[in-house]
């Protein structure tokens, strides 16, 4: 009875555990596809590029992303706040810092790449 006992109980908090490693690792929670967010964002007006895209979860239930946007004929404080509103609606990212750049930098290759 008392291995009964012990299964139901690692069962119950195998998810609980899980969750914990993924917070402790930084990881992208499990109900976020990056690449959705990614092609989200390269799909909105005026972004051409994107690169240093990182998504992490906070704690369980708030969850964060950076990104360098490149947008070569600038932004606006309207855009900003629509695309935190769309990323909140979407994909339940919370608190997100965009960093606009203006154009892509090339980075340099000092051995092979």
């Amino acid at each position: 009875m008392s291995f009964i006992i012990i299964l139901i109980i690692l069962w119950g908090t195998w998810r609980l555990f899980t969750d914990s490693i993924d917070l402790a690792m930084d990881a992208v929670p499990k109900h976020i596809k990056l690449e959705k967010v990614h092609d989200f964002l390269s799909s909105q007006t005026g972004v051409e590029d994107i690169h240093d895209l990182h998504v992490w979860a906070m704690s369980t239930t708030q969850v964060a992303l950076t990104a360098h946007l490149i947008m070569p004929k600038g932004f606006s404080d309207e855009l900003i706040s629509e695309l935190q509103e769309a990323l909140k609606n979407e994909f339940g990212i919370a608190h997100t810092t965009f960093q606009f750049e203006n154009e892509k930098i090339e980075k340099e290759c000092k051995t092979d790449c």
